[in-house]
């Protein structure tokens, strides 16, 4: 194999769902995804051989020990690899039974259009970033719930298959960012403007993952945060994940996640009265997991996140206060793979060619 030279209602679940799970793990975007090239990020760069800063998002506090390695995209042109994605959350008020949801399985194959030997570049901060471009192709999509009877389940992933062969094109950056994200081709065509503009705005879940490589050679124990203030429906949302090298192999590179959620005492929409405003009281989320990584082309070949969340909002009804407290959980795994040049054909012409490298 060539080694990189250089450096109804289903259908708004489906794109919600496939955009979160390439998120997992391309890894998600220009943080919140609400600015621009000129958006604000870590100053903390590398100098490039020209003299030029490599823009980062992150703060590396740790090395780690030797021996030290390169964890950054490089991809090339033609590369093809593919992610699944498993979803499933729960959430219910708090002191009642939680009862998980429907488990959504996503199949996204990737092929890199743009590679790292011509990579796109922009100016961010005063720094460089440099972008690979891909084309991400929805193979496949299936819902599971057990309490559901099997011929609403049937229906239901029935009225999925339609989905297939849908597309979009994200570019990436060195650090894994999605950087941009932009819907291609949907129910067999291009969508018309008002369609493509809602799928545009679903796909922008996979740009505000809290997940980036370090911008500096690390070994195991290094250790690196990022940190931003995110918006997503109506919700001010401050968060910072840390991420710690657990083990590195001669492929790949296992990558601990810790990430933390706070938000601020705010007015947002009020999830039962359309229209109408709620106080956010308080929100707490936390997630941990880990994240494996292909050493080469940094392509996620596995990894796992369980998140927990709680949050307090209140309205007024009939001139009196009301609050009501919820408890969510949510766990998403990925499986990945990076195909070689002896695959042949394309990732969906073929379901199960031999792969370079799978995650334990």
């Amino acid at each position: 194999m060539r080694r990189a030279t250089e450096r109804g209602r289903p259908v708004a679940v489906v794109v919600k769902h496939a955009a979160y799970a390439t998120l997992a793990l391309i890894f998600a975007g220009c943080s919140s995804g609400a600015r621009s090239c000129s958006c604000s990020g870590g100053a903390s760069g590398s100098i490039g051989s020209a003299g030029t800063r490599d823009f980062t998002e992150v703060e590396t506090i740790g090395t780690g020990t030797p021996p030290l390695v390169d964890l950054r995209v490089a991809r090339w042109a033609g590369l093809r690899y593919r992610d699944v994605v498993e979803t499933v959350g729960s959430i219910a008020l708090e002191g009642q039974p939680i009862v998980p949801g429907p488990t959504m399985k996503v199949t996204l194959d990737h092929e890199v259009l743009r590679g790292s030997a011509d990579p796109i570049t922009e100016r961010r901060d005063g720094a460089v970033a440099r972008l690979v471009e891909e084309r991400v192709v929805l193979a496949d999509v299936s819902v599971r719930y057990d309490p559901l009877p099997k011929p609403m389940l049937d229906a239901w992933n029935l009225s999925l298959v339609p989905l297939r062969g849908s597309s979009f094109i994200q570019r990436v950056m060195e650090g894994g960012n999605v950087a941009f994200a932009e819907s291609e081709l949907f129910l067999g065509g291009k969508p018309p403007p008002e369609l493509k503009k809602a799928l545009d705005g679903a796909l922008q879940d996979i740009r505000r993952f809290p997940f980036r490589l370090p911008p500096v050679p690390v070994g195991v124990g290094g250790k690196w945060r990022f940190q931003d203030d995110v918006e997503a429906n109506g919700v001010k949302v401050s968060e910072v994940a840390d991420m710690t090298v657990k083990s590195v192999d001669a492929t790949s590179a296992v990558i601990d996640l810790h990430v933390q959620q706070q938000a601020a005492h705010q007015e947002v929409p009020n999830p039962v009265k359309p229209g109408e405003m709620a106080t956010l009281e308080r929100f707490e989320g936390d997630g941990r997991g880990e994240i494996t990584v292909d050493r080469i082309t940094a392509v996620t070949v596995g990894g796992q996140l369980l998140t927990t969340a709680r949050l307090t909002l209140s309205d007024v009804e009939n001139g009196q206060r009301r609050a009501a407290t919820l408890v969510g959980a949510s766990f998403l795994r990925v499986t990945g793979t990076v195909f070689g040049d002896d695959d042949g054909g394309s990732a969906a012409a073929n379901p199960a060619p031999t792969p370079r490298g799978v995650a334990p």
